[in-house]
């Protein structure tokens, strides 16, 4: 009997948010400007591969210029280093600001999206 393959064109959309890096992104805020370990294990690969996609923004979380991520002896350290707000609220989070800095990413669709998730899940990223 000849298995049946599924083939797509474009990967679906992962249902489920990724609450742990946002939860780590808004401790990070709120700490700032002391450097955290990544919350999740990591592969010795992924620890070189995360701290670039961190400072490069590849991550909706982790917004290209607000975090600044490097790798010391196979661990990954993130800090936050973006803009802080001028009269923010107590209870203000990273999602929340909306000043002039850049546009948070995630706010729109990124095609992209899917494949880095599966790259990352494969690499032990997430």
């Amino acid at each position: 009997m000849a298995r049946q393959f599924h083939f797509f064109e474009r990967l679906p959309k992962q249902s489920r948010p990724r609450p742990l890096l946002e939860e780590f992104a808004n401790a990070l805020y709120e700490e700032r400007p002391k450097w955290a370990l990544w919350p999740r294990p990591l592969l010795p690969a992924s620890a070189n591969v995360v701290p670039g996609r961190v400072n490069r923004g590849l991550y909706k979380t982790f917004p290209k210029g607000w975090f600044e991520a490097v790798e010391r002896d196979g661990k990954v350290y993130v800090r936050y280093v973006g803009p802080a707000p001028v009269d923010a609220d107590e209870d203000e989070t990273v999602d929340e600001y909306d000043g002039d800095a850049p546009v948070r990413p995630g706010s729109d669709p990124d095609p992209d999206d899917a494949r880095d998730r599966v790259i990352d899940t494969a690499s032990g990223v997430i």
